[in-house]
């Protein structure tokens, strides 16, 4: 498998074993996307439902507030109101899904609290899942699958865009760690 079809594979699953278990790296991209999240046979296709099932009491409002960020609400204000919750209630359930590892927190380069802090999906499975998956399930299971991946294929790149920056980040501290990096820094970010 080429290097780029790599970055993609865990651009769409992330670092967890059991889900790069799932990717087969004699198949394309396109045919891994087609065999896992596209098909409602594949443990990847509800893989996001079933996690919030196990891990939390209310799947619901953990739910929604995932598909608010996914769908680039990621001020809690944006995600209270796309939710319809307070942003006191938000903030509990916002925790809870950084404690699980699924969102993050982001705050202003240079800054050390601020309500200019932005959430974004720091699981990559369920960025995939939440961005491609959800809304297509009922054309999936109509086994229009390969409409389904027209749709994801256009906005694959835009996508990766994101994970790009985080292969980046992940390099730079790596370069730090090793000492090989020319410029030292105590913390990265936007």
């Amino acid at each position: 498998m080429p290097d780029e079809d790599k970055a993609y594979i865990y651009g769409i699953v992330g670092g967890t074993p059991q889900y790069l278990l799932q990717m087969n790296d004699r198949l394309s991209v396109e045919d891994n996307i087609k065999n896992t999240y596209l098909n409602p046979m594949s443990f990847l296709y509800e893989e996001p439902l079933n996690l919030l099932k196990q891990e939390v009491r209310e799947p619901a409002i953990y739910n929604a507030i995932i598909t608010a960020v996914a769908t680039g609400h990621s001020r809690m204000s944006e995600i209270a109101t796309k939710v319809g919750e307070s942003t006191t209630v938000c903030s509990v359930y916002l925790k809870n899904l950084i404690d699980l590892g699924i969102i993050k927190k982001e705050i202003p380069y240079g800054e050390k609290a601020s309500k200019k802090s932005i959430y974004s999906i720091e699981d990559n499975m369920f960025y995939f899942w939440y961005c491609f998956v959800l809304d297509n399930t009922s054309v999936i299971a109509r086994g229009a699958v390969d409409l389904v991946y027209k749709r994801i294929e256009v906005q694959l790149n835009d996508y990766m865009g994101r994970v790009f920056e985080e292969i980046c980040t992940q390099y730079l501290w790596k370069l730090l760690l090793d000492g090989k990096m020319p410029i030292e820094f105590a913390s990265l970010g936007r």
